[in-house]
């Protein structure tokens, strides 16, 4: 029998789409609404490029079912009563990974990686967030809790010996050089890339996107994806926001983000994606 609720997933980013830009958490009026398309039998699922340690402030809401993490390369359930166990992940082969690093030498200011479950940043970069932050050393740990930083990551990666890289972020000077790195990793193939702002790319293994993530969840759940609302503000969004029926994009999202949306509700500093679910849910409410 088709249901009869007006969605059946909720899809949403964090960063730029459900958290203000000064904030670290998510406002109570956003928790409301995602615990009331909870309620009316909705799953919901974070879909960000965070790492799980990442989204403490959420996993274990009520309301939240399952976590998209590291671009849609790795998910999992999101309670910590299942121990958030995964779902399926996507790592980049060790020779991408290689790969990727020898591409941009040079090229690439700074570099992140992100593994299965732990994280590092190189310590050019996190001075260089502090100083363009203002905030101290010891506020800017606050937002990347289980981060370590070393002093080169791809000396890292190239001398460990880990199961897989689930996502690679690359630091540049400008726009023209992200650029010039995102035509240098074309030229690899194989991989995802994510233009986020005018200064990073994030890069996962062909297939491991936020949108494919979405449509596999929705299939192991057995949901349609045309049955899916998502939200969300910036390049790596694109997938998902393609992948689902009804797609939302923020007041704040970029100008590539709206045009590829049917909506732009509020931006992320005034409840933009509560609205549009309180909405939809009084006119179910209406309707019966």
């Amino acid at each position: 029998m088709p249901s009869t609720r007006p969605f059946d997933l909720v899809a949403f980013d964090l960063d730029g789409t459900t958290i203000p830009h000064a904030e670290k958490f998510m406002p109570q009026r956003t928790k409301r609404a995602f615990a009331l398309a909870h309620q009316r039998g909705c799953v919901v699922a974070a879909v960000t490029g965070r790492p799980v340690d990442m989204l403490s402030f959420i996993y274990d809401e009520p309301w939240m079912d399952y976590l998209v993490t590291l671009n849609g390369s790795l998910v999992r359930r999101a309670s910590s009563a299942s121990g958030r166990a995964e779902l399926f992940g996507a790592p980049l082969a060790p020779t991408q990974s290689a790969a990727v690093f020898q591409a941009l030498a040079g090229l690439c200011r700074g570099w992140f990686a992100f593994l299965h479950d732990a994280e590092y940043m190189e310590r050019n970069v996190f001075s260089y967030m502090v100083n363009l932050s203002g905030a101290s050393a010891e506020e800017m740990r606050t937002h990347f809790p289980g981060t370590e930083l070393v002093d080169s990551v791809p000396a890292l990666v190239a001398a460990g010996d880990f199961a897989g890289v689930y996502k690679i972020q690359c630091s540049f000077g400008d726009r023209q050089e992200r650029d010039e790195g995102a035509r240098r990793l074309e030229a690899l193939g194989g991989l995802e890339l994510a233009r986020m702002g005018d200064r990073e790319i994030e890069v996962t293994t062909a297939g491991a996107n936020k949108g494919d993530a979405l449509v596999r969840l929705a299939g192991a759940l057995g949901i349609d994806p045309a049955r899916g609302v998502a939200f969300g503000d910036d390049g790596n969004d694109l997938g998902l926001l393609r992948a689902a029926g009804t797609a939302v994009a923020m007041g704040n999202a970029t100008v590539e983000v709206k045009r590829a949306c049917a909506r732009i509700t509020e931006d992320n500093e005034h409840d933009g994606v509560a609205i549009v679910i309180e909405e939809i849910i009084r006119k179910e409410t209406a309707a019966l």
